[in-house]
């Protein structure tokens, strides 16, 4: 047995994370799982990611995490674009860093021997000094760019849930046959197994990833605020119903999928940030730990906790943080 801690949704929130990271040092936590979305929404995504890579002991890969990657927002999150291009203009573009990589991979295969992309902008350097100011910061910004090489090459080794198996083979996560983890919903191991039973739930849309399992209670609670918000928007009864519909259709009951799980098998998932523990017959649960940090949220950042191999001893707890200081410094760099 190993007391392990498992969080979500850290969105680049600094303060709240290292408020995590001080507690379960005191409470000897031996294993830390991330489940993604370290980046996105809050001003520090850099640190985040970098404590990530030297003391957590699994990460996924989260929808923001992906959204970097891959350098654009989708419709449906465009709340977040503004956040996004904040870290694109003050920390690295993915996309422009991969156009790099990848040109230097082709470059490579003419080469007797490899270099890295330091190496290689260092030769240019040296080869084609910067007359002018708008030379060197270019240059400037290369070498920026491969600073950011292994927190893109970090990232880009994330998977969106544990156990997967994809292109690049088999992937597991170490922690024994009855945990399942996931930032959203387990496509993977559970699409096939659910989908007709989940198609009567939602009301367009595919099963994704970007899918949020709920608590039933919790979708009733997200269509109350939505009729509200749309209400106060001045929308007419049939806007109303459209948006109602739509917003629903990403909302996908956990109780509609717990007992489809294996017997003795707990299913960790983030992505909502509303954390909820729903225990189910022959000892299957699932748990969302909730969020460490979201624009909405309040100073407490939450996780789940457990011992035993099953997680049937899980619980969900919480640690405050200074919130007032991450969102001073979002107030500071235009994030809110």
């Amino acid at each position: 047995m190993v007391l392990t801690a498992v969080f979500s949704d850290v969105h680049g929130g600094l303060e709240g994370l290292v408020a995590l990271m001080y507690h379960f040092k005191i409470i000897g936590v031996k294993r830390i799982v991330c489940l993604g979305d370290l980046v996105g929404e809050g001003p520090d995504p850099k640190k985040c990611v970098e404590i990530a890579m030297n003391y957590f002991d699994i990460t996924l890969l989260g929808n923001h995490d992906q959204y970097h990657l891959q350098g654009y927002v989708p419709e449906q999150a465009r709340g977040s674009r503004k956040s996004h291009t904040w870290i694109i203009q003050n920390w690295f573009s993915a996309e422009e860093l991969k156009k790099e990589l990848d040109q230097l991979e082709e470059e490579n295969k003419e080469r007797k021997h490899k270099i890295s992309l330091l190496d290689k902008i260092n030769e240019l350097y040296r080869k084609n000094p910067p007359k002018d100011e708008k030379e060197l910061e270019r240059y400037k910004h290369l070498f920026k760019l491969v600073e950011s090489e292994p927190y893109f090459r970090f990232l880009q080794s994330l998977k969106p849930e544990l156990p997967i198996a994809d292109d690049s083979g088999s992937h597991n996560h170490g922690l024994g046959d009855n945990i399942i983890l996931s930032h959203g919903f387990p496509v993977y191991f559970l699409k096939d197994k659910v989908e007709g039973e989940i198609k009567k739930d939602k009301v367009e849309g595919e099963i994704n990833y970007e899918c949020y399992i709920v608590t039933g209670e919790q979708k009733k609670e997200k269509r109350r605020r939505r009729e509200k918000r749309l209400g106060e928007e001045g929308k007419n009864t049939e806007q109303v119903r459209k948006g109602v519909e739509v917003d629903q259709g990403k909302y996908i009951t956990a109780e509609k999928i717990i007992n489809i799980l294996p017997p003795d098998t707990t299913l960790f998932v983030g992505h909502s940030h509303l954390n909820f523990i729903l225990e189910g017959e022959n000892n299957r649960r699932i748990v969302n730990p909730g969020c460490v940090f979201s624009r909405t949220g309040d100073e407490v950042a939450t996780f789940a906790i457990y011992e035993k191999d099953d997680a049937s001893d899980v619980n969900i707890s919480g640690v405050k943080y200074n919130r007032r200081k991450t969102e001073d410094k979002m107030r500071a760099f235009d994030l809110v």
